[in-house]
């Protein structure tokens, strides 16, 4: 069954064209997976590549609302003349060339052997933005790096059928057919890869503490002398958990004796990613994005005026949410907060 969404029924002769939203979207991708019941198919019915694409594969497409005609079967991904090198489909969504390109695997193959064929039929399809590399019950999206059209190494969102978490629900139905936007999608999986790799580099530096971080900590001690490779070796021992865990402990402690407001490290976390977000807008310096951290609310501001407020930020034990304007949003780890980039812009647009 195709499932399409672009029409209710206003009147026995009138129809209107609407949007979608993703939780309906979602609800029906939910509705369809379970009446499939594409594990048991897996099991029962798939034996080659080919039954994975005409038991699994194709109902599933079908459930994000592409069909049969849609899907470009055997796509040619050769280079320099060679022949034989084909994707097995490829999605125009409109566009002359294929944006969207599906590498598909038996039942129950594992995927991560496969990532650098799916990559190389990437950079041989010049418009390819997104890629799929899937076995039939997990799909892998990955997306082009900003050298277009070379594809990056991880995926940025995997889904497993049978996971019923509504967020990745939601995030699924992203890529329905009636509201697909790739430039966004990638726009946004590129910021959080950005975000990801950042966060590795800082869990490196301070898991094993370079010649120059350490450096930097002793010309901080203030002793004036020139660092001794055997005093390089006492304070090498020395940054570890526990003295990062005193010095965020002690800042909190001096902050709570003057009878501030604790900022949590989730907050700061928080407005590090959204300051970003809105520095590559090029409308905006870092140095005007400020905080002020209130009894109410963690409040994002533009040059430190309440007037020119972005956002109002909630995190506690009760929840995460996000008021933008007259809109609350609820979210779940503050990585979210990278799918409101645009909302996030567009605010803070009307300040200036």
């Amino acid at each position: 069954m195709f499932l399409n969404f672009r029409y209710i029924e206003l009147s026995k002769n009138h129809k209107r064209s609407i949007m979608p939203s993703e939780l309906q979207i979602a609800k029906n991708i939910l509705k369809g997976i379970e009446g499939k019941g594409f594990k048991k198919i897996g099991k029962t019915r798939c034996k080659n590549e080919d039954q994975t694409k005409q038991f699994l594969i194709m109902p599933f497409m079908d459930l994000l609302g592409y069909s049969n005609m849609d899907l470009i079967p055997e796509y040619d991904a050769g280079y320099d003349g060679k022949k034989g090198k084909r994707v097995d489909y490829a999605i125009k969504l409109g566009k002359r060339e294929p944006e969207i390109i599906i590498e598909c695997k038996s039942y129950g193959k594992n995927l991560d052997r496969h990532t650098t064929q799916l990559k190389e039929y990437f950079a041989n399809t010049s418009n390819s933005k997104i890629g799929i590399l899937t076995n039939g019950i997990e799909y892998r999206f990955y997306a082009s790096t900003e050298r277009h059209p070379i594809m990056h190494n991880n995926p940025f969102f995997t889904f497993e059928i049978g996971d019923d978490d509504i967020s990745a629900l939601k995030d699924l139905s992203r890529y329905h057919k009636d509201i697909i936007d790739v430039e966004a999608i990638v726009e946004e999986a590129n910021e959080i890869i950005f975000l990801s790799q950042f966060n590795e580099a800082m869990f490196l530096e301070l898991s094993n503490p370079s010649r120059v971080f350490v450096k930097n900590i002793y010309d901080k001690m203030g002793i004036g002398s020139r660092m001794t490779s055997d005093m390089e070796v006492k304070l090498d021992k020395m940054i570890n958990l526990h003295s990062f865990k005193d010095a965020i402990d002690r800042m909190v402690a001096e902050r709570a004796a003057n009878g501030k407001i604790v900022t949590t490290k989730e907050e700061l976390s928080a407005f590090n990613i959204i300051r970003t977000l809105l520095v590559q807008s090029n409308k905006l310096s870092s140095d005007r994005i400020s905080y002020r951290d209130q009894k109410t609310a963690f409040s994002i501001l533009i040059d430190n005026n309440q007037r020119r407020n972005i956002c109002d930020l909630k995190i506690n034990s009760k929840g995460k949410s996000i008021t933008i304007g007259d809109h609350k949003t609820s979210f779940k780890n503050v990585d979210d907060l990278v799918k409101l980039k645009k909302k996030l812009i567009d605010r803070a647009l009307t300040h200036l």
